[in-house]
């Protein structure tokens, strides 16, 4: 007691003597007054530095606001993570439309708020489940389950927070955002770091929070002072609960305390509770018992790092000798004191924290010596002085906790009957399966309401009655047990994967008995829509209680009592939106999904017009209002429905596929059919669609398919359809989807007409000139005495096929015999491959020719080849025909394009697994070789192109030109005709690709020089015609500049180039042997004149310089000796 009042004396002196010392307002509190954010000074507020939000699993937090303009988009409060853009909790809208906002999602919640109308505004975050709801006036409007990913989060701590408006972060420093001001007023903002419960809402409707309180000091307000409002819901009174004063004495002895001992001035509070109570065996508790409420500020002369233990121990002690004992203690500590450790450092200040707890007193004294023993017992020091409570901020007041309440309970370990139990007694009862075991259950007085409530039974000690799913069918049914019913099946169900059929029944069973004969209220009907969205998520079949699932959420629809005028419930699986309208006012209204997030369910949209993004959007006429059903003066109900597992609309005698989500509507008590105005329904596809594909709007039919229930299409009707969404118009209300053919390669009509006459076009022209090469090489024999030009006229006959075949493919295909289809869709696939196979040769020759040079020599290498070229594409369309001949067939167009030749069938693969594993992936195989190639060639003509050459950038573009459509590269855009670039793709594919052999032509054909010879000498008349001999004698010389110049081929495949690039190289073949190093004109001066003729000799009759080998391996010869003949060869220019 010394102690205490000179350490206040000291304070008040130290006030007394100092003008610099802190003054508090008189009275900080806030109630009675409001902060009006249409006043020019008032912008916003912000939460106090000094003051911290703890990490929290559970919260309430609560606000009245009304707003005075209705803006797009405004911020009633927003608390995010320091320096994090995104809002970790918050309440905003849109018009007048309250969203809310929680752990960086927003949940739209489709709440109206009018007007210059005040409302109090709670959110609660419960767990077990962990759920967020919302409350308008003390009425649930919305709630909602969090995904698996979000039910191990907190509230992150040490957040910032705005009043008023949003907030960014600038530099570290909070800035509010323009353009989400909220125009009206708010009043007692308050958060509690519990959930308060629906029952206790009232109770709490004008009572202080224990983490933000409506209070000056817990807040920042920025040259914006409140204003006082009469007609404030509370009135101008003070909050109804004794915790207010216990705060403000306790932050301002705190203060003080700090201002003597000069603690930083930026001490927020952070509450600890410690725990729930002190029972020593199970019979605490009796009738004559009372009960207190506690606080008081403890100052700590040694500041531990956790003191609630101390502080904990020191209250045993002191009150458990006087039969005394401490119930739901929490402490409040400043945050400076959560780092300080005594260890660390040479100083030890004084400091204090605030202490709430209840004391149960088994003593049969009257109230007044209770208090008065009390407040002697708390007033002693302990701990030699560590720890002391101070004097003036006792207070004790008497509680009336009451008892529980006899209560009936079903569990999985039996049914119990709960006696009458009085505040902190454990009630006792025999296990049902083994009465020589006891559950037990403590009737406990609760911290926040102060009330006795049932704690969680204990039953570990009993065995299981209900191991599973079929020890269901044993439990009767009744109002009584109906949610605990619901909670054995939850545990029955969470970790079950998959679902038998007879399990089915059983849960669907009892789920319809509940629904029956129970009144369904929010909870009631949330918990068994969320116990239906886990059964839509499990692998079960569901084909055959798919009606049953749809009654049971539409009956949770027809008969849960919300208050309000709407109430919505949302799943990962399903999402249900109950709405009461008033008949005679109804002008239509409309409901959306605007996207599915993963584990968390759907976001639904109401009244608003549907965006490219919508999932499902359904529209009420005004009409419909008509046949709503005649009660005077009780609005009508009207419920939306959206299922995201389409597994649950299973029909296995439709041909066809639910490529949409399932979206429904319906009004209570009403039957609506025949409407002369439509319901629009948009739905998007699951998967893109194409033209070709069939579209079908359907509704779920009851009675189909022995009333399993099945897809029906009368009444409903395709308005439009793109590649996906389509629209539907149908006369009557009921579950909705599309079905569907899913085809490969969506593009529109007109986009498919142009493609169409492009690629006619295209391969009637390289069909022509394909004619043309092919005819050329073969009647010209001179032209074929090399490799490369064998291989080009093999490759020339495999387009000009495929061309061919495509051109005649609708032609053939019109006349509906099977069989011609097939064997036409069967060629057209040999063709194509044939034309890819010899691509890939051309490749590996290049390959051969260039990197391996003269190191490898194959025997019939172009026997081999064409075994390869023609062979290869045939087995793999023979075992198609064998394994699977129905993969080939006739695909019909879009109704709504029709092709150029009239026919409306076109012959090809049908199946897809077939056609990417025989066609993409074969091609795509070739491709990449064939990519690779043509960088390796790229490479080695430049690395073997002589110094100081210079062939200029047309030549190189032409030469990378006739590779890149000899070996087919134009091919690879069909592999990036995704997105957004996907037409323009296609447009550029099929005009180059149709166009491949005209380009093979100009390159291969119409500029190579030996091929321009040969049409002179026998196709040209008068002084364009050219004489043989004249031909022969120029053609040694210029076939072996080509040879040379780029690639040389001789039949043991050892040459460096190849004539395919003869036709854009040629003129610089002699630039290349007369530039060549003076180091080779030394190594060759010595060489006989004799020894040259011979090797020209030998070149002209065998067409190589090389010594033919006899038996076994090629004669070696080495690079310089290669490199010395080459430039004989060159510089002999007679020859």
């Amino acid at each position: 007691m010394v102690t205490v009042w000179k350490y206040s004396c000291v304070i008040i002196f130290a006030c007394f003597l100092h003008s610099s010392c802190l003054q508090e307002p008189d009275d900080p509190s806030l109630w009675g007054k409001k902060v009006d954010f249409l006043l020019t000074q008032c912008r916003f507020w912000q939460l106090s530095p000094a003051l911290i939000i703890p990490e929290l699993e559970e919260f309430t937090l609560c606000v009245d606001l009304r707003s005075k303009i209705s803006t797009q988009d405004w911020t009633v409060f927003m608390y995010k993570r320091h320096g994090d853009t995104r809002p970790e909790l918050g309440l905003s809208g849109m018009g007048g439309i309250l969203q809310v906002w929680l752990f960086g999602r927003e949940w739209p919640t489709h709440v109206t708020l009018p007007e210059d109308n005040w409302r109090s505004i709670c959110m609660l975050r419960s767990r077990q489940p962990y759920q967020l709801r919302l409350y308008v006036n003390g009425d649930e409007v919305f709630s909602a389950y969090e995904s698996n990913r979000d039910t191990t989060r907190r509230l992150a701590p040490n957040g910032t927070l705005s009043l008023g408006t949003s907030h960014g972060f600038t530099n570290g420093d909070m800035v509010p955002e323009d353009g989400t001001s909220f125009l009206g007023s708010v009043s007692v903002f308050r958060m509690w770091g519990h959930d308060i419960g629906s029952h206790q809402l009232s109770a709490h409707s004008c009572a202080e929070g224990d983490i933000i309180r409506w209070n000056a000091r817990d807040w920042d307000m920025k040259e914006c002072h409140a204003v006082p409002d009469p007609s404030l819901p509370c009135g101008d009174s003070s909050p109804v609960t004794p915790p207010v004063i216990m705060s403000s004495t306790k932050r301002q002895e705190r203060q003080s305390t700090e201002e003597v001992s000069s603690l930083p001035p930026d001490v927020a509070e952070t509450s600890v509770p410690v725990s729930t109570h002190m029972t020593l065996t199970s019979s605490v508790g009796h009738e004559s018992d009372s009960f207190f409420r506690v606080s008081l500020n403890m100052t700590i002369s040694d500041i531990p790092l956790d003191p609630q233990d101390i502080i904990q121990n020191w209250l045993t002690v002191t009150l458990e000798k006087h039969q005394m004992m401490v119930l739901n203690l929490k402490v409040t500590i400043p945050r400076h004191q959560e780092w300080m450790n005594p260890k660390v450092g040479e100083f030890s200040q004084p400091s204090s924290c605030s202490c709430t707890f209840q004391v149960q007193v088994t003593t049969h004294s009257d109230v007044g010596e209770t208090k008065r023993l009390l407040h002697e017992l708390l007033q002693q020091e302990c701990d030699h002085g560590i720890l002391c409570a101070e004097l003036q901020s006792i207070q004790i007041s008497l509680i009336e906790p009451g008892a529980c309440l006899e209560r009936k309970q079903q569990t999985r370990h039996g049914f119990y009957v709960w006696l009458q139990t009085a505040a902190q007694k454990t009630a006792t009862l025999p296990c049902e399966r083994d009465p020589n075991k006891a559950a037990v259950r403590l009737c406990a007085l609760d911290a926040i309401s102060e009330r006795a409530k049932w704690s969680p039974a204990d039953l570990r000690s009993c065995p299981l009655i209900i191991e599973a799913i079929p020890d269901l069918e044993s439990i009767y049914i009744s109002p009584e047990n109906s949610m605990d019913v619901l909670e054995i099946i939850t545990n029955l169900t969470r970790a079950q994967t998959s679902l038998s059929p007879p399990d089915l029944i059983i849960l669907i069973t009892k789920l319809e008995e509940i629904v029956a004969i129970v009144q369904v209220t929010p909870p009631l009907g949330s918990a068994i829509i969320s116990i239906i969205s886990s059964i839509m998520a499990s692998d079960s079949d569901l084909s055959a209680v798919t009606n049953n699932i749809l009654n049971i959420t539409d009956n949770i629809g027809n008969s849960m009592i919300y208050s309000g005028e709407q109430y919505d419930v949302i799943t990962p699986s399903l999402a249900v939106s109950l709405l009461n309208v008033n008949s005679s006012r109804f002008q239509g209204l409309s409901f959306g999904v605007s996207s599915i997030l993963q584990d968390s369910g759907p976001e639904i949209f109401l009244n608003q017009e549907p965006f490219r993004s919508t999932v499902a959007f359904i529209y009420l006429p005004q009409a419909v209002g008509r046949y709503f059903p005649e009660n005077a003066g009780i609005p009508s109900r009207v419920q939306f429905h959206f299922y995201v597992i389409s597994d649950l609309f299973t029909d296995k005698w439709s041909q066809m596929e639910l490529n949409t989500y399932v979206v429904s509507a319906s009004v209570t008590n009403a039957t609506i059919k025949d409407l002369e105005h439509p319901i629009f329904v948009t739905l998007q596809h699951r998967k893109p669609t194409q033209p070709k594909d069939k579209v079908q709007c359907v509704y779920w039919d009851f009675s189909k398919n022995d009333r399993l229930g099945g897809w029906e299409s009368s009444g409903c009707r395709e308005n439009q359809s793109s590649a996906t969404h389509t629209t539907c118009f149908c006369n009557h209300l009921t579950h909705f989807g599309v079905l569907l053919d899913v085809s490969r390669t969506p593009v529109s009509e007109i986009n498919e007409k142009i493609l169409t006459v492009i690629s006619y076009l295209g391969c009637g022209v390289s069909s022509i000139f394909l004619g043309i090469s092919v005819l050329t090489y073969a009647a010209f024999g001179r032209l074929r005495r090399d490799y490369p030009s064998k291989i080009l006229l093999n490759l020339s006959t495999a387009l000009l096929g495929l061309n061919l075949v495509f051109l005649v493919n609708s032609w053939l295909s019109s006349f509906g015999s099977r069989g011609l289809c097939v064997a036409v869709a069967a060629a057209q696939h040999y063709s194509l491959l044939a034309s890819f196979t010899w691509m890939g040769l051309e490749a590996v020759h290049m390959y051969f020719a260039l990197v391996k040079v003269f190191n490898v020599y194959v025997p019939a290498y172009i026997l081999k080849f064409c075994i390869l070229g023609w062979g290869l594409p045939l087995v793999i369309v023979s075992l198609v025909l064998a394994v699977k001949m129905d993969a080939y067939g006739s695909a019909l167009y879009h109704e709504n394009v029709q092709p150029l030749d009239g026919s409306e069938q076109f012959c090809w693969l049908q199946d897809d697994v077939v056609f990417y594993v025989s066609v993409v992936a074969y091609v795509l195989l070739i491709l990449l070789c064939n990519i690779s190639v043509f960088v390796v060639v790229l490479v080695q003509l430049c690395n073997i192109q002589p110094p100081g050459s210079r062939t200029g950038l047309l030549h190189d573009l032409r030469g990378v030109t006739s590779l890149t459509f000899l070996l087919g590269l134009t091919w690879m855009m069909a592999f990036f005709t995704w997105g957004p670039a996907k037409v323009p793709l296609l447009y550029l594919f099929a005009i180059l690709n149709s166009l491949q052999g005209f380009f093979i032509f100009v390159f291969y054909c119409l500029m190579k020089e030996s091929v321009q010879k040969q049409w002179r000498i026998h196709l040209c008349f008068g002084r364009f015609r050219l004489a043989e001999h004249s031909d022969w004698s120029q053609t040694v010389t210029g076939g072996v500049k080509t040879r040379l110049h780029p690639l040389v081929h001789t039949p043991s495949v050892k040459s460096e180039k190849s004539d395919h690039s003869s036709s854009t190289s040629s003129s610089s073949g002699s630039t290349q042997c007369d530039q060549q190093p003076a180091s080779l004109r030394r190594l060759t001066k010595d060489i006989p004149r004799s020894t040259v003729s011979g090797i020209i000799a030998k070149w002209k009759r065998l067409g190589t310089t090389e010594t033919q080998p006899r038996s076994g391996t090629a004669c070696a010869v080495t690079e310089q000796v290669r490199r010395v003949l080459r430039h004989i060869v060159c510089k002999s220019r007679r020859y």
